[in-house]
């Protein structure tokens, strides 16, 4: 029978067999699924409430309350924030501190609950949340970043909190080496799917041009540096750093010259990684006059720059 066919009455009398048939005693897992058919619809939301009482876990485990927090956070959040509150103190009670904690790591009831704090504009009790998933060690999570991201978005007052966290979600990609999800976080920005006022700044162009040099990937170098001349980042002294970095690491000389030349302002690292460049090609002649040109602009070396220049 497809679940899209069950009605109330049909669900009650499944609940009915399993208690005839004893079967509600031993099949945790049967449990779990008519706990979801019940959450599915709002008339047997208080059937849900009473078998969710009703099911005995097994410790460590946390599907029911997962299952629980998951729905109410979209139906009626500050049932969900109760909900919390209910299970920390349940586990408190009934479990020591090593398995209380490994009961708490499942990041998808903190993603649940912070959903419920951005759709009840509870600001204070999500900033708590928050705190409290640091302290868990879990603030990396993907599902739990993202969440963040839309609570802070909700508050004019805490839209700083939200450029930080994209930074550091972006920065937790290339960590882990996954450069294609960083790139579908991009798109996602540029299509204003958190917001109008989430779009990418220089910040996010220099992280993933990072990410390009890391994997050797010129092409979607070169396409996010057509987006930075599109937008007049192209000029930006951070985005050409790093782009003079791609291009140099990938043996293309001609075009990190061709962002050296077009910035209007040089620091010493645009200046270092150029004379890297030509020292790496064996092109020691051109390092050392480079070094000499960098002098001559009134630019300080430093022990780097002639440490580039002796070492090769």
């Amino acid at each position: 029978m497809a679940r899209q066919s069950i009605d109330c009455r049909q669900l009650l009398q499944l609940h009915s067999q399993l208690i005839t048939t004893g079967l509600h005693h031993h099949r945790c897992s049967t449990l779990f699924s008519l706990l979801q058919l019940y959450l599915s619809k709002t008339s047997t939301f208080p059937h849900a409430t009473t078998l969710f009482h009703q099911i005995q876990e097994p410790k460590n485990c946390s599907l029911k309350w997962n299952h629980m927090i998951r729905h109410t956070s979209n139906t009626n959040p500050l049932k969900a924030l109760s909900l919390f509150q209910e299970m920390l103190l349940t586990r408190a009670k009934n479990s020591n501190e090593k398995s209380h904690l490994q009961f708490h790591n499942n990041p998808f009831i903190y993603a649940s609950l912070i959903k419920a704090c951005n759709n009840a504009q509870a600001f204070v009790e999500g900033k708590s949340i928050h705190c409290y998933v640091v302290k868990l060690g879990m603030d990396c999570n993907v599902n739990i970043l993202n969440s963040l991201v839309s609570f802070y978005m909700g508050s004019v007052n805490l839209m700083n909190y939200a450029d930080v966290l994209f930074d550091k979600r972006y920065l937790g990609m290339f960590k882990r080496r996954d450069l294609d999800v960083g790139l579908t976080l991009f798109i996602k920005m540029l299509r204003a799917s958190f917001g109008l006022n989430v779009v990418p700044n220089y910040v996010s162009y220099v992280i993933l041009i990072s990410g390009c040099v890391d994997f050797g990937d010129l092409s979607i170098g070169n396409a996010l540096y057509c987006c930075c001349c599109k937008i007049g980042l192209d000029l930006n002294v951070e985005i050409c750093n790093v782009l003079i970095d791609l291009y140099a690491k990938l043996g293309c000389i001609y075009d990190a010259l061709r962002v050296f030349r077009d910035m209007p302002q040089k620091d010493l690292i645009s200046w270092n990684t150029m004379i890297s460049m030509y020292a790496n090609n064996g092109d020691c002649m051109e390092a050392l006059a480079l070094l000499k040109k960098m002098r001559n602009k009134n630019m300080e070396a430093d022990r780097v720059s002639f440490s580039i220049c002796i070492n090769d």
